[in-house]
């Protein structure tokens, strides 16, 4: 019943396009079948799951997104020193002491303590590197410092006017490749040189570890997706880690 209209329900297990009707908000939500069948849509539109496995005592504490946990990834950093500014599009700017671990949040009333995690990947061996924290008695969010594969595509270079000429060599540390790849993939020799203006074709670089940074309250902290992927702290008693790279983990419950 929908504002008086009776609107049967109509299932077709064959369609990729789910409409689902929510009730509570009076609003329509159209799903693709992966969603729908998803233990995310289970969970929160649908309120079908297996309640035995949310049960473990890590879901009870972790992040909901019905109660929409602060959680965001800076696209860059800028600062010197101890001073960072996490920049988001939009002009959203996080701006954070590392010597005092305390951070200004736009539309906060005033600063807010933060403590700081480091955990990097070692580029060859794909293990965690896992550095002191620095931990801020009462702080109510977190600052995690870590490093993403990130592929970086090919592009365009071209000579800057005020070098006049440059050689491969110098072309390749200036885009931070090596210059025998480049050499091979212009397919010429290492000491040839460009003049000021032409434009060359650098080859992708493929996936790279760029560093990442996190910032979010406690409620994100605690959750398995943070324990899990970005601290892999998961509690041995519960959890056993069966594969840890930066691309992914996996976990088995005990």
């Amino acid at each position: 019943m929908i504002e008086g209209m009776n609107i049967k329900a109509n299932p077709d297990f064959r369609s990729n396009r789910i409409l689902l009707f929510v009730e509570k908000y009076n609003s329509f939500v159209l799903l693709s079948n992966n969603v729908f069948n998803s233990t995310f849509g289970k969970r929160f539109l649908i309120e079908s799951f297996d309640e035995k496995a949310f049960s473990h005592e890590d879901f009870s504490s972790g992040a909901s997104p019905v109660r929409q946990p602060f959680m965001t990834q800076a696209e860059w950093v800028t600062g010197s020193g101890n001073r960072v500014s996490l920049n988001m599009r939009g002009g959203y700017r996080i701006e954070a002491d590392l010597s005092t671990l305390i951070a200004k949040l736009p539309g906060s009333q005033g600063n807010v303590p933060f403590s700081f995690h480091r955990r990097s990947f070692d580029k060859n061996t794909g293990k965690m590197i896992e550095l002191p924290s620095q931990i801020s008695k009462n702080a109510k969010f977190h600052l995690v410092q870590s490093t993403m594969p990130v592929f970086a595509p090919g592009r365009t270079y071209e000579v800057p006017q005020r070098n006049g000429v440059m050689s491969v060599g110098e072309i390749a540390q200036t885009n931070g490749i090596e210059a025998q790849k480049l050499a091979h993939y212009l397919d010429c020799d290492l000491d040839k040189k460009f003049r000021s203006g032409q434009k060359i074709e650098i080859p992708a670089r493929g996936y790279q570890m760029t560093p990442a940074w996190f910032f979010m309250d406690q409620e994100a902290f605690d959750s398995v997706l943070v324990k899990g992927f970005l601290m892999e702290n998961l509690p041995e008693a519960n959890f056993e880690k069966i594969y840890a790279s930066p691309w992914g983990k996996v976990y088995k419950m005990k």
